[in-house]
């Protein structure tokens, strides 16, 4: 038998039943019809069934947020789910079938944007009674007509950064009173088999017109995830998510599209879990969803292991020798780690830290905590050197008790940082820090890489860009090379705004700048704006200042900025961008264009920039932690229904890291940075820099070397310029479904335009330590013809001496194209030595 990857969903075949686990020729469990309006509903001055019924909840955050405090009359105690993940849910049980006529929901701050009334018979086979989007929490009473043992609040999108919190989950109604009507009853639960029966004869399919549907397999056990093959009938996903679970309650992405199409859908994953979920969210047809087939492949997952008992540990300091950071990770929770005191004068964050003594797969990491000395908001964080730590999880409504976080990332290194303890404690206290994992995969000798044949998002020609601080406007733009520079990277968006939107004073009337601003904008600028637009053809995003502004000042410019650059003109941004509650703001507003956010990766670092390195800017927790945030701009603007952009992005924030920033490394990290985040769906990125001299900012794509220069806007290339040529270079097209053994090494994106397929293949590895890493790639159809230009530089480090097939930008700001080489190419294979420390570009067609 070979030991690679397996079609698990037909291999485990439990379906849940009404009679409990039954063994039959199914292993999914899917959310279809059951009987609203199916019995005569009772009136509206129905009693209160729900209090005091038995309530099950997907999460709580902790032992003061339980989810019986929903159900136990009181609105001074609350249930709360976890923080910052979608959906959550809590479900009441009536215990008999009874009418439902109303609901009532008491919300505490963290409510629900958009959720759903479910009701169910069995507890498993859900139907939506009420369903919104615009929930604007406090009390809601909600009239539903519907029939069901089991009611349940389903929560997609928060109100809020943190979780869903109900003070009171009130059902009423009353005994069923007149048989059901003699419609066809719902779906059979059984139904959901037919995905995974091996037939294309029979499909699952969902009740029609309601989102989300969901269809769930369960393994049986703990797998690594290689790919999912989704055969839709004709009612397909439009926009749905591909999710893995642990336990079948809390589910994380792992693929997210927008824009799917139907037909047959393979999906290269690199997952974990036991239960594989397709989560629909919108109908490509006013019907429902069908699955012919929902197929899983993948190999069983190790089992984790608790691997921090007895291990070294370190405190950012004792509360005394009685609560040493050694009681942490002893294996008895009846001793205490206890905190130094927070002072005034050493107001400083408190964490406790193990050393695994290796690198693991980290799986989970339960938290319990020495009550009441708990931590309100804190982090998880994770690192391979002790160094560079990343936040794995963080918890803004932390409340004691035992908290378990889920976790997919690897590392030595496991901290718990608090930055605020509970209540008015001044310290925290752990009983036990628990961190559970398995070895990590190791690298293969040589990579896999397989390509599909289904179009995703789309690369456009206009994707790469720009962003700078709007007093930059106060130079001579159109001076020296810079514009130069901008025709050679073709059609692209420049991004005119940042956080000096907020001291920009706008006026057309020349009056005086108020002392609170530090810049002045005029139409004088506005047309030295234009003229570099018309000149190098690229469009413009314009910053107006809404925080300390007025409305009409901002309309003002916003009325010149239309007047004077006209068509150049593709987006007027309202001040710095967030994306905090953007959605619940902005959803239906007619006159939003696109979704923007701002991501610079080392903002949810703990470290400080000094302690960011080329390996972790290449790491690929770096690479997860972006795409997580690409994802979620996709996703968000796919509900508002615009394009969605990362508008202000860069290698380090806060100015950039000299040695980090604006070495060879910074362009490797911006081609995965701009392939990444337009694969996930977003139409644009802007690499935020400066029109100064390259000392600072170090991020900077263009700089000037000398204040000569400077003063003439003789500007030079840096490394990650390199990032946004290369991507030119590559064109437009459809990015193609890859599956990749090796992503710690290579990552690696197709492109496809009618029959032209194009490959980036980026190698992270460090040439002084790694050599060239072979690569055999599955090309998913037959080619005769190929070739290749590489992203190249001396060395990671190297400032210099970086080129793309084998030429050099000229100093005037042009480029004279990449040298191709020709390619061996074997019908539908290709094998490839990737030098460590480049990016290779591969062009093939019939």
């Amino acid at each position: 038998m070979s030991a690679g990857p397996r079609r698990l969903s037909r291999l485990f075949q439990k379906v849940r039943s009404r009679r409990g686990l039954a063994l039959v020729t199914a292993a999914a469990v899917a959310l279809v019809g059951a009987q609203i309006a199916a019995a005569t509903i009772a009136s509206a001055a129905d009693p209160l069934i729900s209090q005091g019924k038995p309530v099950l909840a997907s999460s709580e955050g902790g032992t003061a947020y339980v989810a019986k405090n929903a159900v136990d009359g009181s609105t001074t105690t609350r249930w709360a789910s976890v923080s910052h993940v979608d959906p959550q849910w809590i479900r009441i049980d009536l215990g008999a079938k009874l009418n439902i006529s109303k609901v009532e929901l008491v919300w505490d701050l963290s409510c629900a944007k958009a959720y759903q009334i479910q009701v169910s018979s069995d507890g498993t086979t859900f139907s939506t009674a009420f369903s919104t989007t615009t929930g604007a929490g406090g009390t809601e009473d909600i009239t539903v007509k519907a029939t069901g043992r089991y009611v349940r609040m389903f929560g997609t999108v928060r109100c809020r950064d943190s979780g869903y919190s109900l003070q009171e989950f009130k059902v009423y109604g009353g005994p069923v009173t007149s048989p059901s009507p003699s419609h066809s009853p719902s779906p059979s639960p059984s139904a959901a088999g037919n995905a995974v029966d091996g037939s294309t004869a029979t499909s699952w399919t969902s009740v029609s017109g309601v989102d989300p549907q969901w269809l769930r397999v369960d393994l049986g056990a703990g797998y690594q995830v290689s790919k999912v093959t989704l055969v839709w009938g004709a009612a397909c996903a439009k926009a749905y998510q591909i999710q893995v679970s642990d336990d079948g309650q809390t589910f994380t992405n792992v693929f997210l599209t927008t824009s799917a199409s139907g037909g047959t859908e393979n999906l290269p994953l690199q997952a974990t879990g036991r239960y594989v979920r397709m989560f629909g969210t919108q109908r490509c047809s006013t019907a429902g969803y069908s699955v012919v087939e929902f197929k899983v492949y993948g190999v069983v997952a190790p089992v984790p292991k608790w691997l921090s008992k007895g291990k070294p540990v370190l405190s950012s300091g004792d509360f005394d020798t009685a609560h040493p950071a050694t009681n942490a990770v002893d294996g008895n929770t009846t001793t205490a780690w206890q905190s130094n005191v927070s002072t005034p004068d050493n107001d400083q964050p408190q964490w406790v830290r193990v050393d695994l003594g290796a690198v693991y797969q980290l799986y989970k990491v339960q938290t319990i905590w020495a009550d009441p000395l708990c931590s309100a908001v804190y982090r998880i964080q994770v690192s391979d050197n002790d160094v560079d730590y990343s936040d794995e999880f963080q918890n803004l409504s932390g409340a004691g008790g035992t908290e378990t976080v889920y976790l997919n990332a690897t590392g030595r290194y496991v901290r718990l940082w608090n930055t605020t303890p509970c209540g008015t404690n001044t310290n925290i206290g752990v009983n036990e820090l628990k961190v559970y994992g398995t070895p990590p995969v190791p690298v293969p000798a040589v990579g896999s890489i397989s390509i599909g044949n289904q179009n995703g998002a789309f690369l456009a020609d206009s994707y790469g860009g720009l962003s700078y601080g709007i007093e930059q406007l106060g130079r001579n733009i159109n001076a020296g090379n810079y514009a130069q520079y901008l025709k050679t990277l073709g059609t692209g968006v420049m991004r005119w705004g940042g956080s000096t939107d907020e001291n920009l004073w706008w006026t057309s009337t020349n009056e005086p700048m108020p002392t609170w601003a530090e810049f002045t904008l005029t139409p004088a600028h506005l047309q030295k704006l234009n003229t570099l637009a018309v000149n190098t053809g690229w469009k413009v995003i314009l910053g107006v200042n809404l925080k300390r502004g007025d409305a009409a000042r901002a309309a003002d410019e916003a009325k010149f900025a239309k007047q004077i650059l006209g068509p150049s003109v593709g987006r007027v941004a309202a001040g710095d961008v967030f994306l905090k509650d953007f959605t619940s703001r902005q959803l239906g507003h007619s006159d939003v264009a696109v979704l923007a956010s701002h991501f610079y990766p080392s903002c949810s670092r703990s470290a400080s920039n000094g302690k960011i390195s080329i390996p972790t800017l290449l790491s690929m927790d770096w690479h997860n932690r972006e795409r997580l945030r690409a994802d979620l701009v996709a996703s968000l603007a796919a509900q508002l229904q615009v394009p969605g952009m990362i508008t202000e992005t860069n290698s380090v924030s806060c100015t950039g890291l000299a040695g980090v920033s604006d070495v060879f490394a910074a362009a490797l990290w911006g081609v995965d940075e701009m392939m990444s985040v337009a694969e996930a769906g977003n139409a644009g990125i802007n690499l935020h820099g400066d029109l100064g001299t390259c000392d600072s900012p170090f991020y900077s794509p263009l700089c000037a070397l000398t204040k000569q220069d400077d003063a003439v806007l003789k500007l030079t290339a840096r490394p990650v310029y390199y990032a946004e040529l290369l991507t030119q270079t590559v064109g437009t097209g459809f990015f193609q479904p890859v599956s990749n053994n090796a992503t710690s090494v290579v990552r690696a994106y197709a492109i496809r335009n009618g029959t032209r397929l194009r490959l980036v293949l980026v190698n992270v590895s460090d040439p002084a330590t790694s050599t060239a890493y072979p690569v055999n790639i599955s090309l998913g159809g037959a080619f005769t013809h190929g070739d290749f230009y590489r992203l190249s530089g001396p060395s990671l480090d190297a400032t210099t001496g970086i080129t793309l097939g084998g030429k050099a930008m000229n100093a005037d700001g042009t480029f004279a194209g990449p040298t191709h080489t020709a390619l061996t190419v074997k019908g539908s294979t290709l094998s490839l030595n990737l030098p460590a420390g480049s990016a290779t570009v591969v062009t093939l067609t019939p």
